[in-house]
């Protein structure tokens, strides 16, 4: 049954997701070739090509605003999204349906989560494949390029740049599923009221957000950053921390930090939708 469920939510939640992702891709893909095009014809010293460089700057705009107004359109939309459905089908009119079926109510809750943090990372992955095809060069990765990045990567934050990848990924991971979680805490406790249920859930997260940036505001306090500029005052620590361990400890507060966000955001989802579930 657990496996239905997740076929069941991942396929419905892909009929709107799936091709929205894709068409980020595809318009991606169509950028890069039109951009590209478009420099290698492009010939500033033959007078003839003037109405034609100036037709490509047009078009280049257009693809550019065309990317931009879709990457912002797959985020905002995939958010919103995940949340409605969130909201409907555990604690609005569609919950009634769903709290029937032959599985527990944890199950429930678990494969819901699973699939919003699921389509929440691919959007954003798919948000970095879609800038680095727009923007790559023919050759990317030739092995002088790769070299220095890495000789750079290591030198500026103490990481081989195969490691550096790897914290990134799992920063974004710990990151998208605070969020996810954090959402749906507050949609968790905004159902607890019989009215005004969507403004109680967004107090709710008003005060996540607060509690969240106080924390964060204490624990870069102890590595001797403020949130304001805290990217400058982040540099200028590396001559206080020998051998880039700035980064190291950055990294781990973070991360630390958005697991246990996500601990915390889940038992509250956890607790709330098994022991005080408040259908419409």
């Amino acid at each position: 049954m657990l496996g239905k469920l997740l076929k069941h939510e991942f396929r419905a939640t892909g009929k709107l997701l799936g091709p929205l992702n894709l068409f980020l891709i595809l318009v991606a893909i169509i950028g890069n070739i039109v951009l590209h095009f478009g420099y290698k014809t492009a010939d500033p010293q033959n007078a003839l090509m003037i109405i034609s460089n100036t037709a490509f700057s047009g078009l280049s705009i257009f693809i550019i605003a065309i990317y931009s107004l879709t990457i912002f359109t797959l985020i905002i939309l995939t958010a919103v999204y995940l949340t409605v459905r969130f909201y409907k089908t555990m604690y609005g009119n569609q919950g009634y349906l769903t709290h029937t079926l032959p599985v527990s109510t944890t199950t429930v809750l678990n494969v819901k989560l699973l699939a919003a943090v699921f389509w929440m990372l691919v959007a954003f992955a798919i948000a970095i494949l879609s800038l680095f095809i727009l923007s790559c060069s023919e050759n990317p990765f030739d092995s002088i390029t790769l070299s220095r990045l890495r000789d750079e990567t290591l030198a500026q934050t103490g990481f081989h740049l195969e490691v550096l990848l790897l914290i990134i990924a799992v920063l974004i991971i710990t990151v998208c599923a605070s969020l996810v979680l954090m959402v749906c805490a507050s949609l968790a406790i905004g159902q607890l009221f019989n009215q005004f249920r969507i403004s109680a859930a967004i107090g709710a997260y008003v005060v996540f957000y607060i509690i969240q940036q106080v924390i964060s505001l204490l624990s870069l306090g102890s590595l001797g950053i403020a949130q304001i500029n805290a990217l400058q005052q982040a540099s200028g620590q590396l001559s206080v921390m020998p051998d880039s361990s700035f980064f190291h400890w950055l990294f781990c507060l973070i991360i630390i930090e958005e697991i246990a966000y996500a601990v915390i955001y889940y038992l509250i989802c956890y607790f709330i939708t098994k022991k005080k579930l408040n259908l419409e």
